[in-house]
């Protein structure tokens, strides 16, 4: 961050390429996990661990949306309508999804076997980390910009909010005034200090039914003043390099309108962007140890190791298996000779009306 301090003219850019990749080695730790299950129980998994994936999705996003719709739902009547439409909306297709298919067929396709959840875990995580290295190579739009003419928040729920320099009357911590007139300040939670009038006009129109209770975490009151929270945990950052550039750049350019803000040719700069030469050796430990196990699962499929542990594993379920297998089969039997018999009653049944017919 030294560029960002000597440059003030230069353009800071913060993303979360940081807090994607620092998350890696938890991904790592559930393939791990997930491929000594399968070594437990290799038998094929079919469609079951997309199925049941789908739906701990669906269950997830419905669970997510709802908690968004009851908070949002004290707005206005008709923010409540909508929420509670989405919520409905959500259940009901999750409930279809699992009520619809006859019963035999859901116990064939959703099979919760050990091998299974094993493949679910891989499978989450193996996509945890494409998306990772997928925002790592190609980054998202900063969430967080700093130039000469302002300071631009760019928020999945908030998008391109522009503040010019001119129109932040502070920067500093964020405080409350409690009873008394006792100010309380928070050290750890950096701020911009815009009017009330501007909050209103340029900030408050654009809340949307995304935001929830997230907006009354980013911007707090202050008396006749907005506190805006700089979300420096979000760029897996220390707070100094977040804040520092921010009131360089307030004390050099906040007397200039916006018209005769500086420009630079100088390319931005990407505080937040990840590399393996920045990690600290605590976190190369964090990185290689899950990577050296990831190796040691691969190289017992590949036939260079076993256990007596895994070996005894996979014969009970092998035989746990061929016991479900068996079953199936039984009451598949069983089934058919049900439904013949069904039928057999029911050609009797019409031939004995026909006969009365005749």
């Amino acid at each position: 961050m030294d560029a960002a301090d000597t440059d003030v003219f230069r353009i800071v850019e913060f993303g979360r390429e940081r807090y994607w990749m620092n998350r890696v080695p938890l991904a790592l730790l559930g393939c791990i996990a997930g491929l000594f299950m399968i070594a437990m129980d290799p038998g094929p998994p079919g469609l079951a661990p997309l199925v049941i994936l789908a739906a701990l999705l669906a269950l997830g996003a419905a669970y997510g949306i709802s908690v968004v719709a009851y908070k949002h739902a004290f707005d206005s009547p008709l923010a409540a309508v909508r929420s509670v439409g989405f919520f409905l909306a959500l259940v009901l297709g999750v409930g279809v999804f699992f009520i619809i298919p006859p019963r035999h067929q859901r116990a064939s396709v959703v099979d919760a076997s050990f091998g299974t959840m094993g493949w679910i875990f891989v499978f989450f995580s193996l996509g945890y980390i494409a998306f990772a290295l997928a925002r790592h190579v190609r980054p998202e739009k900063p969430m967080l910009t700093l130039s000469p003419a302002g300071l631009v928040l760019n928020i999945a729920w908030l998008k391109n909010l522009q503040i010019p320099w001119y129109e932040v009357e502070h920067v500093g911590l964020l405080e409350h005034i409690l009873p008394g007139g006792i100010v309380s300040r928070h050290p750890n939670n950096p701020v911009i200090v815009v009017s009330q009038d501007f909050y209103e006009r340029q900030i408050l129109p654009r809340r949307t039914f995304l935001s929830g209770d997230q907006w009354s975490g980013i911007f707090q009151p202050k008396g006749a003043q907005i506190q805006i929270l700089l979300p420096w945990p979000w760029f897996s950052l220390p707070m100094k390099d977040v804040a520092e550039p921010v009131d360089v750049r307030w004390k050099a350019f906040r007397e200039l309108p916006d018209a005769q803000a500086p420009s630079t040719t100088a390319p931005p700069l990407r505080a937040s962007a990840w590399s393996p030469g920045a990690l600290t050796q605590w976190q190369k430990i964090l990185f290689g140890v899950p990577m050296a196990g990831m190796l040691l699962m691969l190289a017992h499929f590949g036939g260079l190791w076993d256990s007596a542990f895994l070996k005894s594993a996979r014969q009970d379920s092998a035989l746990t298996r061929q016991k479900e297998e068996v079953a199936r089969r039984e009451s598949q039997r069983y089934r058919e000779q049900y439904r013949r018999v069904i039928e057999d009653g029911e050609k009797r049944q019409r031939e004995y009306e026909e006969r009365r017919r005749q």
